[in-house]
Order: C-alpha cells, then sequence, then structure tokens
C-alpha cells in the first residue's frame, strides 16, 4: 500500500502557509534561488533558503507547511522527520540543511521520478471514455503526447515502479507518495504538521 502526504488542517498548524519570507526578502523579491527549484531536476547546487520565518500565527509542528514556485517540490522539515525520511533518500530525492529563526531545519526536495516508471508494465485509462478499457504507453513522452491531442486524457490505473522508491513525488499530480513502512514510521515517531491519505493508483515495486 502507498499514501499521499497532505499538510495539517490549520486546526493542528495555526496557519497556513507556517512559514513566510523575511519581510525584506519578499518586498525585494530578491532571492533567486527560488527560481531554481522545479519538479523535474534536483538542484544540487547550495541552495540559500535561510529566507523563511515561521508565522507569528504558526503552531510548532516537525513539518512546516510552505508555498513553493512549484506545487509539493518539497518539505521543511525539523530534525525528528528528518530523522524518519534520512533512510529513504533516493536518487530524486536530496536534502539540504537551512537555518529558520536561527533554528536548524532541512528541506527535502522531491522531483519527478519520471525514469524510474516502467511505464509498459504499468496501466492506464482514458477518463473522457471509461469505456474504452486499458492504455499502454511506451513512455511519458507518448503519455504527454496523448493528453495534449484531447482526444482522449489519460490516468494512472497502476504503476510499475522500479529502484525500489518509498518516498516519490509522480508527475501525475502534485501528491507526496510513501510507501506503508514510511508511514508506520511516521505515525510512529509522531510525526506532526502532515495528514496522511490513502492513494488511489495501485503502484507496484
Amino acid at each position: 500500500m502507498f499514501y499521499s502526504l497532505e499538510f495539517a488542517d490549520t486546526k493542528i498548524t495555526g496557519v497556513y502557509p507556517q512559514l513566510e519570507l523575511k519581510p525584506d526578502v519578499y518586498m525585494k523579491n530578491n532571492n533567486p534561488d527560488f527560481k531554481k527549484l522545479n519538479s523535474s531536476k534536483l538542484v544540487i547546487d547550495d541552495l540559500n533558503l535561510n529566507d523563511f520565518v515561521i508565522s507569528d500565527k504558526a503552531n510548532s509542528t516537525d513539518i512546516l507547511s510552505c508555498q513553493l514556485p512549484d506545487s509539493s517540490i518539497g518539505l521543511f522539515i525539523n530534525k525528528n522527520a528528518y530523522d524518519v525520511f534520512k533512510t529513504y533518500v533516493n536518487k530524486h530525492i536530496s536534502i539540504i540543511e537551512l537555518l529558520i529563526n536561527e533554528e536548524k531545519y532541512f528541506f527535502m526536495n522531491i522531483v519527478d521520478c519520471v525514469d524510474s516508471i516502467d511505464f509498459l508494465n504499468s496501466n492506464f485509462s482514458d477518463i473522457l471514455n471509461p469505456a474504452c478499457g486499458k492504455f499502454k504507453v511506451k513512455s511519458y513522452t507518448e503519455y504527454l503526447e496523448h493528453n495534449r491531442s484531447r482526444k482522449i486524457f489519460l490516468e494512472p490505473d497502476s504503476l510499475k515502479i522500479e529502484d525500489n522508491l518509498e518516498i516519490m513525488r509522480l508527475p501525475f499530480d502534485t501528491s507526496i507518495i510513501v510507501s506503508e513502512r514510511v508511514k508506520n514510521e511516521i505515525e510512529k515517531s509522531k510525526i506532526t504538521g502532515l495528514e496522511i491519505n490513502g492513494y488511489d493508483t495501485i503502484i507496484l515495486i
């Protein structure tokens, strides 16, 4: 089983987003490092992500919500959450250390795992024509070509994932996906700031 991670309700977090840009940075719009973040490529260079502060209205949680240039491209996490997630870092994830309110936090950058999807052993369906049955595509490029044609609109029913990924971001939506083992560790460690929901697409490892 796999699950999606969402930010917790504001009843838990106090406010959304919990992180804000420092006022002088927000007014000048002068942090070019945010523009380096995107959903398809990990940023290997050192990033300056130290321009955030925790909102006065925010409650203290292990995961801090933030509005990023590309939705769900990563999570701002404290040491408690880092200790859970660090075991599951893969080629689509990097973790960057930073300071928020003079305390050590981490940004877990997660990008699309396109090259870990075995498309030939995955199944898709056309949501515009459900009666057409299952579709096979050979690649992500072919998937995009079908959807851009507007004649059919494919969504995954089941995905075969290679590389034994237990944390991933799929290119079909903005969810951060975790395995049952990661879910159990999050719950065992009582990591706060997240909600864990079921994920409709069948994922096969």
